[in-house]
């Protein structure tokens, strides 16, 4: 999983690399670099205004008692395509305002909620794995007597020696 993720990670830097090179021999550099940056200063302005109309959906729904799956998924989406947008390149920068524009994150909704049932039924199948193989080891069991006791008098076994306190004598 962890070579996967370097893999991919070092696959998109490559591809930036590229694509920022491309774009600077049909433009100039100056323009690549000033194109960057108005993408991350547009994309964070976005963000935030996405974020606020999120956040007041967030709490729209909680208050009428409903269940705010979409804005915490909403919140979540808009968070990695803030990120997205604040990486330099073009291609995180698409990537971002896809996940940022509010008809464009549909889709990506869809998506992140089919992962999350997913790993969700996963876990439990799993969990289930192991409560099944607990079950077929044998219980420990440990004999022993309750004694319910008054705790002013003393253990049992511990009575002073003297006639018999039963009432003989």
């Amino acid at each position: 999983m962890l070579l996967t993720v370097l893999a991919g990670f070092v696959a998109l830097v490559v591809a930036e690399l590229y694509v920022i090179v491309l774009v600077a021999r049909a433009t100039s550099v100056a323009l690549t670099v000033l194109l960057l940056v108005v993408t991350s200063f547009v994309g964070a302005a976005l963000v935030r205004r996405e974020g606020s109309r999120t956040l007041r959906r967030l709490r729209q729904t909680v208050n009428s008692g409903r269940s705010p799956t979409g804005p915490i998924i909403d919140g979540g989406l808009l968070a990695v395509g803030g990120a997205l947008l604040l990486v330099p390149g073009f291609i995180t920068d698409a990537l971002g305002l896809l996940l940022v524009f509010p008809l464009t994150r549909i889709p990506f909704r869809g998506l992140l909620a089919l992962l999350i049932l997913r790993r969700g039924r996963r876990g439990r199948s799993r969990q289930g794995r192991r409560n099944r193989s607990s079950r077929r080891e044998a219980p420990t069991v440990i004999e022993g007597e309750v004694i319910d006791q008054d705790p002013s008098e003393p253990p049992p076994g511990d009575e002073l020696p003297g006639p018999d306190r039963r009432g003989g004598g």
